[in-house]
């Protein structure tokens, strides 16, 4: 029997290395679970992270991914966040809507007076609208008034079909900040919906 020299079991070692595959040095990676305890990547999540690596153009292993539900997940990472929502199967795709900041204009042009972007930011964050349909990446418009409900919902960018456009207008129609002082103002958020 032939034993391997130091230099023939490098080779070998080197070899076996390069042929690892990262997706399984990704699924070991300890991450947070919807429950908040940690543990071992589930393949859903490993699929969010590598999604999030080519999103963020950001290292794996600097990137926090949380699941929300079953296609839903938060990513946190490099000084970015966003919302990945993947399909489920193999070869299921992922969508990310990116926590834009909001866009804020009084709709008749007065000043901003005491309404609150943050609050809305997270208004709109907590809207549930994955389960409206298909289409992608969108952008819709809402008028809040002065008592602080929504009294208007646009799409303004995307193609999607009737139902999940009322779908959208429904859900995000229900956005409400706290009461404040001045006109109405128009919102612009960006969401994004599985491609198919």
């Amino acid at each position: 029997m032939r034993r391997l020299g130091t230099p023939n079991l490098l080779a070998v070692l080197a070899l076996a290395i390069a042929c690892t595959p990262m997706y399984r040095r990704e699924l070991s990676t300890p991450t947070v679970r919807s429950d908040g305890s940690i543990g071992p990547e589930s393949r859903g999540i490993g699929k969010a992270r590598r999604f999030a690596v080519a999103h963020f153009k950001c290292p794996g292993r600097e990137i926090a991914i949380q699941q929300v539900s079953d296609e839903v997940f938060n990513a946190n990472g490099c000084g970015r966040t966003a919302t990945i929502i993947c399909a489920k199967g193999v070869r299921g795709q992922c969508v990310a809507e990116d926590d834009a900041p909001v866009v804020v204009k009084p709709a008749d042009g007065a000043d901003a007076g005491g309404f609150d972007a943050e609050v809305a930011r997270s208004s709109l964050k907590s809207v549930t609208y994955t389960d409206c349909g298909v289409g992608g990446r969108g952008r819709i418009q809402l008028t809040i008034e002065p008592s602080g409900k929504t009294s208007t919902v646009n799409v303004i960018e995307g193609t999607f079909d009737e139902a999940t456009t009322k779908c959208l207008v429904e859900r995000f129609g229900k956005v409400s900040v706290p009461p404040f002082k001045g006109g109405a103002h128009a919102v612009r958020w960006n969401f994004a919906l599985p491609e198919e």
